[in-house]
């Protein structure tokens, strides 16, 4: 796939100071000062992993859904764009025939990038789903800004959800999405929920949240990936609407926006899937969901690899980004069996 993560993991880290050092400034209790230290890669990395950080590679140019030759040979998918309620889609399924159980199911995707003018449906990140499941997957390109601001993206989802609900059992259906549309997905979830529609099947969030940016590794990420740590950006997250433009008209209390807002909403949620690296943005507000996923009593799933950046998945190469394919794939099939105990 064309689109790799890159992070300089291997020199720079944190220590602490002591806390009262930070408090004689004003900051609120608890908070510590940080210094540079170095911090080599994990040691539960993988070769490979190790390798990509020795050599990483760059997307150029814009992003794209073409699969080239390598990719469609690991990874054999048809790819088709589709239009459902009005909504551009890019429908990719098995290029094998499917079983008849397979045809029955499928998967709404919602790219990550941030809801941002973009004609990117993320492709090269669902083809090692489809192809090891045999599930059909709609990965759509939703609005954002400057044309559109929240709800749009999830209005554009739930217009799609509502087409497949007229071939397909919402038990049979199952919503995802990475990064940015890993939170999109969770917000969709809560929009279903809200306007009284049938429940889909599963959820599954990679490398994000139900709550937001936030927590210790929104600063910590960015020593971590060789960046300086910025405490006023986690302050500005933490305290109010997330400020990427596309959410200037949320409110942080609105569980449309941060279902964690809402635990009689979140009790609602169907089984659910998270994923993060533990060197990556989303770690802290994943940790936070899952915990608040089943303080709600939803079954939910945490898994994290260590020493991995934010969307390490999208890497290829790595056996970690097989890891996590294989378990979700394992998930979707347990949540479209019905393993799950039944919700409300």
């Amino acid at each position: 796939m064309r689109y790799r993560w890159r992070c300089a993991v291997a020199s720079v880290g944190l220590l602490a100071a002591p806390a009262s050092a930070a408090a004689q400034d004003g900051a609120p209790a608890g908070t510590v000062a940080l210094r540079d230290v170095t911090m080599p890669p994990s040691s539960f990395l993988s070769e490979a992993a190790l390798e990509a950080l020795r050599n990483p590679r760059a997307r150029t140019g814009p992003r794209n859904d073409t699969l080239d030759a390598a990719t469609l040979a690991r990874f054999p998918v048809r790819v088709e764009r589709v239009t459902l309620g009005g909504i551009a889609a890019m429908r990719v399924s098995p290029a094998r025939l499917q079983t008849p159980a397979e045809k029955r199911h499928a998967l709404i995707y919602m790219r990550g990038g941030g809801a941002r003018r973009e004609e990117y449906f993320g492709v090269p990140d669902v083809a090692p789903v489809v192809a090891g499941s045999g599930y059909t997957v709609y990965a759509i390109a939703y609005r954002g800004a400057p044309d559109a601001y929240f709800p749009a993206a999830t209005d554009d989802a739930l217009n799609v959800y509502q087409v497949l609900l007229k071939s397909h059992r919402a038990k049979d259906i199952a919503i995802f999405g990475s990064s940015f549309g890993g939170g999109l997905s969770g917000q969709l979830i809560a929009r279903i929920l809200h306007d009284g529609l049938p429940r889909p099947a599963a959820l599954a969030i990679l490398c994000a949240g139900l709550a937001g940016p936030g927590g210790d590794s929104l600063i910590l990420s960015a020593a971590l990936a060789g960046r300086p740590p910025s405490p006023a950006r986690a302050d500005q997250i933490s305290s109010g609407p997330n400020p990427l433009d596309y959410y200037r008209t949320a409110r942080p209390d609105d569980p449309l926006f941060r279902p964690v807002a809402s635990p009689p909403l979140l009790a609602r949620f169907p089984p659910t899937f998270l994923s993060a690296g533990s060197r990556g943005v989303e770690m802290s507000q994943a940790a936070y969901s899952h915990n608040m996923l089943r303080e709600s009593g939803v079954e939910a799933e945490l898994h994290v690899w260590d020493g991995l950046p934010h969307c390490f998945q999208s890497d290829d190469r790595l056996p970690e980004s097989a890891q996590l394919h294989r378990r979700l794939i394992e998930f979707l099939r347990r949540a479209f069996a019905g393993s799950y105990p039944a919700k409300r």
